[in-house]
């Protein structure tokens, strides 16, 4: 069998095209993929947000201790850095894993 006249014969059988029906199918498309894009991202800033807060609280409060001597030598973020960063670190990783998996099931709730 030529695949080019069968190629043919199959486009002379099928039926026109509209070309109304697929651009307003294209824009429900749309529609749909940007309503799960903008949720995604809502979603995300809703579920990292006590993360980013939880982990700036240190920080913060060193720059207020360091304010308060005068920002003349101090070792205030050396001194955390050496003691904490191990924990600090570990628990950015498992808080991100665990706000992660969450914002994954939400996300599925949502989108099925």
């Amino acid at each position: 069998m030529n695949s080019l006249s069968y190629l043919l014969e199959k486009i002379n059988i099928a039926k026109e095209l509209d070309f109304g029906t697929i651009f307003g199918q294209a824009i429900e498309l749309f529609k749909k993929t940007w309503l799960q894009g903008f949720l995604l991202q809502l979603f995300t800033v809703i579920v990292m947000l006590p993360l980013i807060i939880i982990l700036y609280i240190p920080l913060i409060a060193f720059a207020i201790a360091e304010a308060e001597n005068g920002y003349g030598g101090s070792n205030v973020y050396s001194d955390f850095f050496a003691g904490v960063s191990i924990l600090y670190i570990l628990f950015l990783v498992a808080g991100i894993l665990v706000l992660g998996q969450f914002l994954w099931r939400l996300m599925r709730l949502f989108l099925e």
